[in-house]
């Protein structure tokens, strides 16, 4: 049911599950109970492992061929810039033609290319080639998450389920961080350099051929009318773009904290502790992700996120003051449980902000600053570890988030609720 967002939200108490069904029950039985949702959830998630494998399996697989982490940096920088500069573009196409016919096509594009990026660093081509073939498989990945939000949109118009919705999708996304990475290194280390590429493409392609087939359940194609157009020139003008500066701090979170939890392992004579450490944060945010969703929220969305970013920005805090691997485990799953607020949120309001036709476009701009925000982030983190330590990085990840809590509360606090769906 869509309600204002002062309103209340949630369904009558008759409506809901006993809370013993957990995560059977209440919003997320309701949302996951509408009509083909089950399928292209199921689909979507074994294709979002995919591409949340593909960025760590280029590192070895450009490395183990090259020797060189220059040359695997460059290539996944080069795949990561690609993605985000063609993803919007490429879902401006999806919303004017719809997902069942593009979707087909971006699949045979991208299994090409990285075929052909795995066959370029397999047979020991020139750098160039690798990182020519990176940038188009970047440019021509589905994106996923932005394909699976719009089905969700599609499927709840008008009922109160979205924002559990956008739990379950919080929680596909940090299963696949959680899941991925151990994988990718499983997989790379024992059978080739290439093996994670390879299996993170299948993945990929499986999942995104098993969703193209759940056409019920896609939005339907926006004709090229005037009225779409001046929504896709609005879009970025709009309030929506607070949204994409908040995504944009919180990759840059994300960027700061590998890096820095990297480098605090491997100061710490313990390099190989940098992946159960950071698994730790997406393990308390896919916990985070179940307990949210099951909840009634009657707060406005817009002043639910200025609040989800200042307890990100003070969960942040005790990492400036870790001394030891055990003391990290324990204070990073404080941003893990913060990150799931904000994420959903900017999806409800996503869904409110973003007109019917560009919605697609909307989720992908999301996508967009994410990766923009962690690979620069990254960038800067990593020139100042170098020099001050990891602490300096911990600096950077808190400070990303201090200036996204603070453009959210400038913006959001003081415009008027705008229309939001929330269990």
């Amino acid at each position: 049911m869509s309600a204002t967002a002062d309103a209340p939200l949630s369904p009558a108490p008759s409506d809901v599950a006993p809370a013993a069904d957990a995560l059977t029950g209440s919003p997320y039985r309701r949302a996951l109970d509408v009509p083909g949702a089950r399928p292209f959830y199921a689909a979507a998630s074994v294709a979002r492992l995919g591409a949340a494998m593909t960025g760590l399996s280029l590192v070895w697989l450009v490395h183990g061929t090259t020797g060189s982490y220059g040359s695997a940096g460059l290539t996944t920088g080069a795949y990561a810039v690609s993605t985000a500069l063609g993803s919007p573009q490429v879902a401006r196409v999806v919303d004017r033609l719809g997902q069942t016919r593009t979707l087909p096509v971006q699949l045979a594009v991208y299994g090409a290319t990285l075929a052909l990026l795995v066959a370029a660093a397999t047979t020991h081509r020139p750098l160039g080639l690798i990182v020519a073939a990176a940038a188009l498989a970047g440019a021509s990945i589905p994106q996923v998450a932005a394909l699976s939000a719009a089905r969700w949109t599609h499927l709840l118009e008008g009922r109160g389920e979205l924002a559990a919705a956008f739990s379950l999708e919080s929680m596909s996304n940090a299963a696949s961080f959680l899941v991925g990475p151990v994988l990718v290194s499983t997989l790379s280390s024992s059978l080739g350099p290439a093996a994670g590429t390879v299996t993170a493409g299948a993945l990929l392609l499986g999942g995104g051929a098993f969703l193209t087939a759940q056409g019920d359940t896609a939005p339907g194609p926006m004709a090229a009318t005037a009225a779409s157009k001046g929504s896709e020139r609005r879009l970025l003008g709009s309030r929506f773009s607070v949204l994409v500066a908040i995504n944009l701090g919180t990759g840059a979170f994300f960027g700061a904290l590998q890096v820095a939890t990297t480098a605090f392992a491997e100061a710490h004579g313990s390099p190989a502790l940098a992946g159960p450490l950071y698994g730790v944060m997406s393990a308390a945010t896919l916990l985070s992700g179940l307990l949210y969703g099951r909840r009634h929220w009657p707060m406005a969305p817009e002043r639910q996120v200025v609040w989800a970013l200042a307890a990100l920005a003070t969960a942040c805090l005790p990492l400036l003051l870790v001394g030891q691997p055990w003391q990290l485990a324990l204070v990073v799953t404080l941003p893990g449980f913060a990150l799931t607020p904000v994420m959903v949120l900017t999806n409800v309001l996503t869904k409110s902000f973003a007109p019917p036709e560009v919605v697609t476009q909307a989720f992908s701009w999301l996508s967009s600053a994410g990766a923009a925000g962690l690979a620069g982030s990254a960038a800067i983190s990593g020139q100042l570890t170098d020099h001050l330590g990891s602490r300096a990085g911990f600096g950077v990840a808190l400070a990303a988030v201090f200036l996204t809590a603070l453009v959210a509360a400038a913006t959001l606090r003081h415009q008027p609720a705008g229309r939001a769906t929330a269990n």
